[in-house]
């Protein structure tokens, strides 16, 4: 605290805590069942024989933390904790990804000269 009451970290600080959840993505393969799966609806699988679980909030959340996972990010990571913010953040996550595989895809096509090797580049750079 600083001598005036207020906190050092700034007024938004306290806000945004609650709001937001951090996550550890492991670097393993990722599943997530079909939405219509009752029982394991928000459960996403990591690595196998046997796989570990983490269980979600909502079923936006797991779909979130499976597209950062799928997307090859590892480590820290922090998600909102809302399911309208998770759906947001999803979408704008796969249309950033998939903006990014065209021109990736367009740059390949001018530099690489079989399918093969665009095919490689393009996976590289998305990596």
């Amino acid at each position: 605290m600083s001598l005036n009451g207020s906190s050092p970290c700034g007024s938004g600080w306290q806000n945004r805590v609650r709001t937001e959840k951090e996550y550890c993505c492991p670097r393993v393969q990722v599943r997530l069942p079909a939405a219509g799966h009752f029982f394991e609806a928000t459960t996403l699988y990591f690595g196998q024989n046997p796989a570990s679980s983490y269980v979600a909030a909502s079923r936006e959340e797991a779909e979130l933390l499976f597209a950062v996972a799928h997307a090859g990010l590892v480590g820290e990571v922090t998600i909102p904790s809302s399911e309208k913010e998770c759906a947001r953040v999803a979408v704008e996550l796969k249309t950033h990804l998939a903006d990014a595989h065209e021109k990736f895809e367009a740059l390949a096509s001018e530099r690489a000269g079989t399918d093969r090797l665009r095919d490689q580049l393009v996976k590289l750079l998305l990596s």
